[in-house]
């Protein structure tokens, strides 16, 4: 249960079912921008073969957040976290976080944000973005992702980051994703 403004509300965390496709789907598009977005069918699949697994937050019935995350033996790369538009800045998102930490917490988990750097005319929104996860038990690893002409900064919730075994990871990744592994460098 938490506040949302007023109200005191009940809120459900569970695995994704076919029936919420359409509400989880329209939440990754109006979230992520085009070239931050895999398509759906390679979501899809790793879901179905279990690699990835999805968890939606719901209010009465209603789709509020997701959360998409990759596993491979004891760590886990979360690749999206999203919050439905109205619903946003109201703490749905941490809790949606904070409940997939504590319920991984014998794992490592990792997840990337846009480079966090003043040259981006969008810096202000990388910055608190990095703060929110700062907040929510994540460590800066101060090493990059780049894949392309994409940047990241790599976060962990272990203060421990060992590069080498990440960077075995992201190659399980981009076989499973059908795309070019990142290069991972210090930052």
């Amino acid at each position: 249960m938490f506040w949302l403004g007023e109200r005191k509300m009940n809120y459900k965390i569970r695995k994704i079912k076919i029936s919420d496709y359409k509400k989880v789907k329209k939440i990754y598009l109006s979230s992520f921008i085009e070239k931050n977005r895999f398509p759906i069918i390679k979501l899809l699949v790793n879901v179905v073969l279990k690699r990835a697994d999805v968890f939606v937050l719901s209010i009465e019935k209603d789709i509020i957040s997701f959360l998409y995350s990759i596993n491979y033996n004891d760590e886990s790369f979360i690749l999206y976290l999203a919050v439905k538009e109205d619903y946003r800045n109201l703490g749905i998102g941490t809790h949606l976080l904070d409940w997939y930490l504590k319920t991984n917490c014998n794992k490592e988990i990792y997840l990337n944000i846009d480079e966090v750097n003043k040259k981006y005319s969008d810096y202000e929104l990388r910055k608190k973005r990095l703060n929110f996860y700062l907040k929510n038990n994540f460590y800066n690893t101060n090493y990059i992702s780049v894949y392309g002409d994409s940047i990241g900064n790599i976060l962990s919730n272990k203060i421990n980051f060992d590069p080498e075994k990440y960077k075995l990871l992201d190659k399980k990744i981009s076989r499973w994703f059908l795309c070019p592994e990142d290069e991972i460098m210090k930052s």
